[in-house]
């Protein structure tokens, strides 16, 4: 186990995590001594190419893939990109289904669609965050041809049906797409028993380095009997130099994750772990407060995740991010909702699509947690919340 990384209390693990330390010390072994290009045919490039392999064998093997399903990118942003590109040279007509509560990386994406013939449709989720198995079995009809869909929705933790839509998407020959960036923070999934065309994901979210990523895509579009349709020919930074060492520490962090996520039937199933524990204790502590509410989906969430809606003893809203401001001089950092894609002062589209009043989306606050949170980290965090929460609900 490592070392607590600050007196301050890092509770915001959706929008990034600490790197690990065995991380920070590969980047930095591969950066003295492996420092070349990659795709140069030197003895020093020949270096930095083994170990990037060497890299996408851990990973693949960690997965359950074929090495060529391995695709780097430089973040889960390029890899949506990338997959999207590919929808879209494949076809330019038909219908493209995205969920209402998609993360900005994806809504800002579906604009390369407007040079097409193809109609972008939100699919409306329910006041939990969950787009409803009728309307999904509706929508995944023709002229739908291209669909993408976030499994763990960073802003309020609820989990999309995956499976079941999975499933429908297999059967139908639609073409599915999943951001399971929030996912993998959580553990390793088996891919084998999941139809998708593509998977995106960031390192950083599982305590690896910032800037690289993965899209994990289907066989059939990595088949090296067609070397035009690789995408291969896509990676990395398009005209860019990979970067060995981040790639080579997204490889430790990958190999630290140690939990198995499984699915039954149509459920995702986490293991219980000494995260999920802590969130649900300080979940059983914050929400027998008066102006407290959950938002989300109470069972069917990320298990270090907890979503809440401020109100003051008026049921006035406060100020989501005035109480983040307030609470970090206590030592505690949370967060006000999703840490990309939108200003400082628009509301939330998150929940507006999950029918909040336009009053209070401004609101929300965010609690997601990791391993770097101890035991005896609750007591503080506790009461340093409700002392921040006490202060704003009495004035």
């Amino acid at each position: 186990m490592e070392n607590k990384i600050t007196d301050n209390l890092f509770l915001d693990a959706c929008s990034t995590t600490p790197p690990l330390e065995s991380v920070i010390n590969e980047i930095s072994k591969v950066q003295r001594s492996c420092w070349a290009n990659s795709s140069s045919i030197h003895s020093h490039g020949i270096l930095a190419a083994n170990i990037l392999e060497k890299s996408r064998i851990s990973i693949a093997n960690k997965l359950v893939l074929d090495t060529n399903q391995i695709l780097f990118t430089n973040g889960a942003t390029h890899s949506i990109q990338i997959a999207f590109e590919e929808f879209l040279r494949l076809s330019t007509q038909g219908r493209f289904l995205v969920s209402s509560v998609e993360h900005p990386a994806v809504l800002e994406v579906c604009n390369i669609f407007t040079k097409s013939d193809l109609k972008l449709t939100q699919i409306p989720v329910d006041k939990f965050g969950l787009i409803e198995l009728d309307i999904i079995d509706k929508l995944l009809q023709p002229p739908t041809i291209f669909a993408s869909i976030i499994w763990g929705q960073s802003e309020i933790g609820s989990i999309q049906p995956i499976k079941f839509i999975s499933e429908l998407c297999s059967k139908r020959n639609i073409k599915l797409h999943i951001d399971a960036t929030q996912i993998f923070s959580q553990g390793i999934l088996e891919l084998d028993k999941l139809y998708f065309d593509f998977i995106s994901l960031s390192a950083h979210k599982f305590r690896g380095p910032k800037g690289v990523g993965i899209l994990i895509a289907n066989k059939k579009y990595v088949n090296q009997n067609l070397p035009k349709e690789n995408l291969f020919n896509k990676i990395y930074y398009k005209s860019g130099t990979t970067p060995v060492a981040l790639v080579s520490g997204m490889a430790i962090a990958f190999d630290k994750l140690s939990c198995l996520i499984k699915f039954k039937e149509k459920e995702l199933l986490f293991p219980p772990t000494k995260v999920s524990a802590l969130t649900e204790t300080i979940k059983s502590q914050l929400f027998d407060i008066p102006g407290i509410e959950l938002i989300g989906h109470p069972k069917c969430r990320l298990p270090h995740h907890i979503s809440i809606l401020l109100k003051d003893r008026n049921c006035n809203p406060i100020p989501a991010r005035e109480f983040v401001r307030h609470l970090s001089r206590e030592g505690i950092s949370i967060s006000t909702g999703t840490a990309c894609g939108f200003s400082n002062t628009s509301e939330s589209y998150v929940l507006e699509a999950i029918g909040i009043e336009k009053r209070y989306r401004n609101s929300c606050v965010r609690i997601s947690i990791g391993e770097w949170i101890f035991p005896e980290d609750i007591d503080i965090i506790v009461s340093r919340f409700k002392k921040t929460f006490s202060y704003f609900y009495n004035l």
